[in-house]
């Protein structure tokens, strides 16, 4: 399954005075850590604009945010968001809470927020077509409603969405009224390609960070992929999946073939050589049930992922999220393929409740406590 994050840009920025379904007016107060700020493009590349001139694209936004106390973390922290929303849903939440930036900068970190390439401030991707979001419905079951009784086996067990997760809360309304339009899927390698390039430019000039990524498309796992020399540690956040085929959104069905290279639609560097999707041999392991569905991996002997063999992966999963019976079969992949990957299931770690917005959700801190936990290994202060 596609899982689409439709958190976004403006309305997450400034969280005051949002209407809800009843014209109702409540205010919010989110507070964000105290920073400097600076922003820039970087990456991209002129190309005709079919008239006789040229225009830009692929070219990537960019946010620094430094603590006014200074900097005391030896790498930055560069957050990334997945398809199809903004750098911006890691500054609060949808109830005015402190999101992960603020979480981070308090701790000295230097933290870097981009839009990827064909979203929001970065938005001159050549596209040709989008598709219409989600509707409200749609959203509400699959991310949002709390203890949503039979969509997936662990709805029910669904607490952590600000509110109670439904069309006119204003948390809900907020979340739903700012996400961005949903690229074509059969340009998704275009997408991760334009983002691994411009990545690795924006590594070029901040040097080695780590890189905390969500949802579709793994683009923290792409970057990394790409310039793994330059990258510290990665986390990533339910993790699209599963490798190699799509599911219902439900995790009910399969409905046909997607994340090619296992991860992502875009070409990654394997050993031996792979030189099509087709040199890739999988099959199905494990036994089907309604909480872990069976996966598609490689055959043995399996080919490895040699550069992003090379960085410290943290998976993320919410527990009762609808990723959940399937980011197991990602993690399995990435494990075969020679990644030392991490799995936090949080539920394992005492955490539960959450859904596939965990990072906005009410516990959203306690799980920030645990990836800095994990970080905490390959960070070392700058004094």
């Amino acid at each position: 399954m596609r899982v689409l994050q439709l958190l976004a840009c403006a309305t997450l920025l400034g969280l005051a005075n949002a209407q809800n379904g009843t014209n109702s007016t409540t205010t919010y107060k989110g507070r964000e850590a105290a920073h400097y700020r600076e922003y820039y493009y970087i990456g991209g590349q002129f190309i005709s604009d079919g008239m006789g001139g040229q225009t830009v694209t692929h070219q990537m936004y960019v946010e620094e945010l430094t603590p006014v106390d200074g900097v005391t973390q030896q790498y930055p922290l560069i957050l990334v968001h997945g398809e199809p929303f903004c750098g911006a849903v890691w500054l609060n939440t949808p109830d005015g809470r402190e999101g992960w930036a603020s979480y981070f900068l308090k701790l000295g970190y230097k933290v870097i927020l981009v839009d990827s390439p064909g979203s929001a401030r970065s938005s001159k991707l050549k596209y040709e077509g989008s598709l219409d979001p989600y509707s409200v419905s749609t959203v509400e079951s699959y991310f949002t409603l709390n203890r949503h009784p039979n969509y997936w086996s662990q709805s029910i067990n669904h607490t952590q969405f600000p509110g109670n997760g439904s069309f006119g809360d204003p948390a809900f309304d907020i979340v739903y009224k700012s996400y961005l339009q949903i690229p074509n899927p059969a340009l998704f390698n275009v997408t991760a390609t334009a983002v691994a390039n411009a990545g690795a430019a924006l590594l070029e000039k901040v040097g080695t960070s780590i890189i905390i990524g969500a949802g579709n498309e793994n683009f923290a796992l792409v970057i990394a992929e790409a310039t793994p020399d330059k990258v510290k540690a990665v986390v990533q956040v339910e993790p699209e999946g599963p490798p190699f085929e799509l599911w219902t959104s439900n995790g009910t069905n399969i409905t046909g073939t997607a994340h090619i290279y296992g991860i992502t639609e875009k070409p990654l560097t394997f050993s031996p050589p792979v030189n099509s999707p087709q040199d890739l041999v999988y099959e199905r392991v494990g036994v089907n049930s309604v909480d872990f569905r069976p996966c598609m991996l490689q055959k043995a002997p399996a080919k490895q992922l040699v550069n992003l063999g090379k960085v410290p992966v943290l998976v993320v999963a919410g527990a009762a999220s609808i990723a959940v019976p399937y980011i197991h079969c990602t993690v399995s992949f990435l494990e075969q393929a020679g990644v030392n990957v991490t799995y936090y299931r949080l539920d394992q770690l005492g955490i539960y409740g959450n859904g596939h917005f965990l990072f906005v959700e009410l516990n959203n801190l306690v799980i920030a406590d645990k990836v800095q936990a994990w970080l905490s290994q390959f960070t070392v202060g700058s004094g």
